[in-house]
């Protein structure tokens, strides 16, 4: 009986001192802060998608928001999205983009059988995290000579706590729009560093 009380104690020590409720958003790289000063330095711009081999439907379309970028970054005198064949372009930018989502469902099958073991006593210590990988590729055409291909990665990570699994839905937005911006950011300072090598 008394060694019951002291388990009983101890997890409820744990609970106090880890906390019932927490959110975290882990992106890598982190955003960086374009700094580039374009002016139409490479002249015109058709950007086009390819069908990407992996999607995740609440994170959309990448493409758009990559031309947005270039078009914000003012290398471009002109950005068009979406392109038409009458377009008068310098370069064209074929676009790929991959993401794969992980929801960690073995070890949310751990945590549920520990859960259950322990009476639910257990539930407010355990992160839930959930995984996203970003793959970005762009191919830089000039006529029909492929000149350049970029790749970038970014990784995110989005975890809560029991008591905020509520707030998965805003804390899931906020985490696929910093890794955006990660993805974003890398491929444009690439097609920013080919505009000034030019």
């Amino acid at each position: 009986m008394k060694a019951t009380t002291s388990f009983l104690l101890l997890l409820i020590f744990i609970v106090i001192l880890t906390g019932c409720t927490g959110t975290q958003i882990m992106v890598d790289p982190e955003p960086g802060a374009l700094d580039l000063k374009g002016s139409g330095t490479c002249g015109n711009v058709a950007v086009k998608e390819m069908t990407p081999d992996k999607t995740y439907p609440p994170a959309g379309n990448l493409t758009p928001g990559f031309a947005a970028e270039l078009e914000r970054s003012g290398l471009f005198a002109n950005v068009y999205y979406p392109s038409r064949p009458d377009d008068r372009v310098d370069l064209v930018i074929n676009t790929k983009f991959n993401i794969i989502f992980d929801p960690n469902m073995g070890s949310g099958m751990t945590k549920s059988f520990l859960t259950g073991l322990t009476l639910f006593l257990l539930e407010p210590v355990f992160w839930y995290d959930y995984d996203y990988e970003f793959d970005g590729k762009i191919d830089l055409y000039e006529g029909k000579v492929l000149k350049r291909t970029y790749e970038a990665q970014t990784s995110a990570e989005m975890k809560m706590k029991f008591l905020s699994l509520g707030e998965a839905v805003t804390l899931e937005s906020d985490t696929l729009t910093k890794a955006k911006a990660s993805i974003y950011s890398q491929l444009v300072k690439k097609v920013g560093d080919y505009c000034a090598g030019k």
